[in-house]
């Protein structure tokens, strides 16, 4: 198992790193008609950005078999660009690149930060298919000196803080998001769903005593979630995602989330509630590794209305 490192200037290995980056960039230079850029890295450039970004290293027996570098997105603001995305040729197919971009996002959400970028070149298509596959989607770009360039973004969760003005400003969307991704529980559930007492008041409540979440890109938002700490979990709530952009990974990126920030809380498990006519949810949460844990009745109910599903996290 390779081990997570990020190197700072004092790292004793920048040389193989550099060494490590030239052999797998190498394959690109008949794709792209000439050789890339981190063909000719030295030692001293990695160093360098090191000490302006954050780089994650893998390495196994002291020695660096992949790596990814990040710094502040030149073009798409506040965003975390990602750059030598790099794995020796002897270790591809082991899901390192994954793990590299799992440490970035990590990262980047922790930051508050609001999506990843990263480009390539247009003619590496198996490139453009392994980013489509981690999330990101291509971004147009109409900039003459873009050249043979591909740009990706790849939105992040967001935490809304009810003491910004630009946060708040997005309740109102946050809002119409959930009423939109809970329409088709009308006329199924019973009870009908609390959202339909919602307020923008009420919304901004888990701003305030707790966490609310959302995936805006543009500032839209097409998913979002509630977390609140309790004893032993954190509470999953008001999981919603945009209709439109369903079954893209969204609710899962969410849960994810969940899962990085019951670790930075200590809490040992996720818990969250779903209705019991909602069979495709229950589903969908033990496919995430959640089970059934417990069955709740509404007020004036003498039959389970609700479910009960946590997930421990090892």
């Amino acid at each position: 198992m390779s081990t997570l490192l990020r190197p700072d200037a004092h790292y004793p290995h920048w040389p193989d790193l550099a060494a490590m980056i030239r052999d797998s960039f190498a394959y690109m230079t008949p794709l792209l008609g000439q050789p890339p850029r981190a063909t000719t890295l030295t030692a001293d450039a990695l160093r360098r950005a090191a000490t302006t970004g954050t780089a994650f290293v893998l390495s196994e027996a002291d020695r660096p078999v992949a790596c990814l570098f990040t710094r502040p997105s030149r073009d798409v603001p506040g965003a975390l660009y990602l750059g030598w995305l790099a794995v020796a040729p002897t270790h591809r197919g082991r899901g390192l690149t994954r793990r590299l971009f799992n440490a970035a996002e990590h990262h980047a959400i922790a930051h508050n930060v609001p999506a990843l970028t990263l480009d390539t070149g247009q003619r590496l298509t198996d490139l453009h298919a392994l980013f489509m596959r981690l999330g990101f989607t291509a971004l147009p770009t109409s900039d003459p000196t873009s050249g043979d360039v591909a740009r990706f973004i790849k939105p992040l969760p967001r935490r809304l803080s009810a003491n910004d003005p630009t946060d708040r400003t997005m309740l109102p969307d946050v809002l119409a998001l959930m009423h939109r991704a809970f329409a088709p529980m009308d006329g199924v559930i019973d009870p009908p769903s609390s959202l339909a007492r919602m307020t923008l008041a009420s919304l901004a409540q888990p701003a305030v005593e707790s966490e609310l979440w959302v995936i805006a890109p543009s500032d839209q938002p097409i998913a979002c979630v509630t977390l609140t700490p309790k004893a032993d979990t954190l509470y999953i709530g008001k999981l919603a995602t945009d209709p439109a952009r369903q079954r893209s990974g969204l609710a899962r990126r969410l849960i994810a989330l969940a899962e990085v920030r019951a670790r930075a809380l200590n809490l040992p498990s996720l818990s969250l509630q779903t209705r019991v006519e909602l069979t495709a949810n229950h589903a969908t949460f033990r496919a995430l590794g959640f089970a059934q844990t417990g069955a709740t009745a509404h007020p004036g109910y003498d039959r389970p209305t609700s479910l009960t599903f946590t997930k421990p996290l090892p």
